[in-house]
């Protein structure tokens, strides 16, 4: 498992919004399942549980929650209108957040749960 904070960043940049990075509390855990991204208060909550390669995924799929919210990306638009539009967000992403890139970047493929 990852020993947080050392291993995984605090914060990531979305945009023009900063998103914290924090491990679940075990109600969070048993309430939501292995992350959530809160809109509201700018909050990402992972559980640090899981498998390396889990929590690496359960970030990124917690940050595009973020993307596709900054994208404003729920109005219906078409498969080509959304990888427009999301594209550029996830550039900016991974060039100006150099933790989360780091982090993300080893190999997601050992020790997964499923």
């Amino acid at each position: 498992m990852i020993d947080y904070p050392a291993a995984f960043p605090d914060r990531v940049l979305v945009g023009n919004r900063t998103f914290e990075i924090r491990p679940m509390t075990p109600l969070e855990c048993n309430a939501v399942g292995d992350g959530v991204c809160d809109l509201v208060n700018d909050v990402i909550a992972i559980n640090t549980s899981q498998s390396d390669a889990n929590i690496r995924e359960t970030l990124w799929h917690e940050i595009a929650h973020a993307v596709h919210h900054v994208a404003k990306l729920t109005d219906g638009c078409s498969e080509e209108d959304f990888a427009n539009r999301a594209a550029p967000i996830w550039i900016d992403v991974v060039t100006r957040n150099v933790d989360f890139r780091v982090f993300v970047s080893t190999d997601c493929n050992k020790n997964r749960d499923n």
